[in-house]
């Protein structure tokens, strides 16, 4: 088993997954781990993947793969049966699930860090099972969770870290602790860092999820004014300026890449004439990609209209602008991960 092209490890805080946590969320691909990679990208927190556990996650995701491939295909022979044929999907096959297996277990699309394991932290890992010393102290104890322990001793020299397992053998009586013999010896490797134990995923994102806070709306106002050229014609044509005081309803949401976000808005701004004596009500409902690193908006999407009340009650629409896109059918499209609301 090779592993290659590594990036080394600059952050001060890294995460490490125990292998039951990274493959119930198939490789970090499931809307909590699409959340979770935004979150690490603006705290600035490197994924790690010690050997160990890329050994196992490589391992169980092929098998997960390759158990999903029988299932779907079983159903399609079910529906064959029941439309008397179907046709439009054909299974992957072993060398791309590998493939797969292997970009997913090592983080590749993450940016992770992988771990690789000196032959003295193999050594330790294996005497530590053979005296059943956590984690290797159950019945069902891996040689695997003793590796990966070692290493985030090894982590820990340099580093903080924030581990996550769901495994019992890393747990203490309560379930949500670190077992007190591993913590004691976190404490003594630790020379001044700290290791954090999450026993859940939703207790993780608990902690990280307020490291995406909501886009000022001064930001917005500044970003939609001066971006969108139908806007802005509107402006010249009418003599309305906006106030930019308005009200701003913003939907964060995860995409394929994690240095960007989907942000999803309806503004509702009111526009004033020269003399101030009337106004107009600017409504926009839109999306954009917002880069968390550069803190930088582009790629807005937008439908809008301004209008004027009536005495009577009513509107009048004086402007209004939509994109509309009408594509043919061309055969079932490609299914995209669904994203996470940040």
């Amino acid at each position: 088993m090779s592993y290659t092209d590594r990036n080394p490890i600059e952050a001060q805080e890294v995460l490490v997954l125990d292998s039951s946590t990274f493959i119930k969320e198939i490789g970090l691909m499931s809307q909590k781990g699409s959340a979770l990679k935004h979150y690490l990208y603006c705290r600035g927190t490197q994924f790690v993947v010690p050997q160990a556990a890329a050994e196992e996650y490589e391992r169980h995701l092929a098998e997960h793969a390759e158990k999903k491939v029988k299932q779907i295909e079983e159903g399609l022979r079910w529906l064959a049966r029941f439309c008397n044929g179907v046709e439009g999907w054909s299974a992957p096959g072993d060398t791309t699930i590998k493939a797969c297996a292997k970009a997913l277990a090592t983080g590749k699309s993450l940016g992770a860090v992988f771990l690789e394991e000196t032959d003295d932290t193999r050594a330790q890992a294996e005497r530590r099972y053979h005296e059943e010393r956590p984690p290797g102290h159950t019945k069902k104890a891996t040689l695997g969770d003793c590796r990966i322990w070692e290493q985030c001793l090894e982590l820990l020299s340099k580093h903080d870290v924030v581990l996550v397992s769901q495994d019992s053998d890393f747990q203490d009586r309560s379930g949500t602790s670190l077992h007190p013999l591993l913590r004691a010896e976190a404490e003594e490797a630790g020379a001044g860092r700290s290791l954090t134990f999450h026993s859940s995923m939703e207790s993780l994102l608990q902690e990280l999820k307020s490291e995406i806070p909501a886009i000022p709306d001064a930001e917005i106002f500044k970003f939609v004014y001066a971006t969108s050229e139908t806007v802005q014609e509107l402006q010249l044509k009418r003599e309305y300026r906006p106030t930019a005081t308005g009200t701003i309803k913003q939907t964060r949401l995860t995409t394929d890449d994690r240095r960007f976000i989907d942000v999803r808005l309806e503004v509702e701004d009111r526009w004033e004439s020269p003399d101030g004596a009337t106004s107009r009500c600017f409504k926009l409902s839109g999306s954009c990609r917002y880069h968390l690193g550069d803190k930088r908006f582009d790629n807005l999407h937008e439908t809008w209209k301004l209008t004027r009340d009536e005495p009577d009650g009513s509107s009048y629409v004086e402007g209004g602008f939509g994109r509309l896109v009408v594509c043919g059918y061309r055969g079932a499209g490609r299914i995209g991960p669904q994203p996470a609301t940040l």
